[in-house]
């Protein structure tokens, strides 16, 4: 499981209908690169274990180089290289993992958000009716 920053107040800041697929990467890689790279080393994971499912040598070579490609961004990204990748596949991989990435921690945020707001509008009346 990937472990998600407290507040990220920046994430708002990309609207997926309106920005192509180099600016999503791009935002993941400025506001969180670890969970970037943690992201796509868990789909390099999952592309080397089914390699072999389909029974097919040239698909399973094929998983395990994207497999491959996909470590050596993620090791790049955590020796602090934020260049874009220009494999479209791993340009692919890299989208859907900041995407979610994304939609994860602005969920999350709300949640947070509304938990604030149904505290604090649990303490206000409790706090007048003690006279403060």
């Amino acid at each position: 499981m990937v472990a998600l920053p407290q507040r990220s107040r920046d994430m708002a800041a990309i609207d997926h209908a309106t920005c192509g697929v180099n600016d999503v990467i791009a935002h993941s890689l400025k506001l969180h690169p670890h969970l970037l790279a943690d992201c796509l080393r868990s789909h390099a994971c999952v592309h080397a274990e089914f390699a072999d499912a389909y029974g097919d040598r040239e698909v399973a070579r094929n998983e395990l180089a994207l497999a491959d490609r996909l470590h050596d961004f993620a090791d790049a990204i955590e020796l602090g290289d934020i260049m874009m990748p220009n494999d479209d596949d791993v340009r692919r991989e890299a989208f859907g993992c900041a995407a979610w990435l994304h939609d994860v921690i602005v969920e999350k945020d709300a949640r947070n958000a509304r938990r604030l707001e149904a505290t604090e509008a649990a303490t206000v009346p409790a706090m007048a009716s003690r006279g403060h």
